[in-house]
């Protein structure tokens, strides 16, 4: 049961991130927003993924097959993402906040 709540509390935190990343993105200093975004495209790279989905997944919280927004979209939509829809929204995330980023630094 333990185990069953900290896996919840760890995946609506990284939930939480997304749209605070996202608000960041538009309020924060740009060239930090772009070193951020670069640090996270390295993290990814250095873990294999993301650092709470292998939280999730040593938690029991999904498959190790399964990622954060296979999940998440889940979740919400209760049926599985196909992976076009899956690179979509993960590209989102990282690639929305550079350009905002770089919209802000050369305006």
């Amino acid at each position: 049961m333990r185990q069953k709540a900290i896996n919840e509390l760890v995946f609506w935190f990284h939930f939480a991130l997304i749209p605070l990343w996202i608000a960041f993105s538009v309020f924060g200093a740009p060239l930090l927003v772009i070193a951020l975004t670069a640090c996270h495209q390295l993290h990814l790279k250095i873990f294999n993924g993301c650092v709470f989905t292998r939280l999730q997944k040593n938690l029991g919280g999904f498959r190790e097959g399964n990622s954060f927004f296979e999940s998440l979209y889940i979740r919400i939509f209760r049926h599985i993402p196909s992976r076009r829809q899956l690179r979509t929204v993960d590209g989102f995330v990282w690639i929305f906040p550079l350009a905002v980023a770089l919209l802000r630094v050369t305006l």
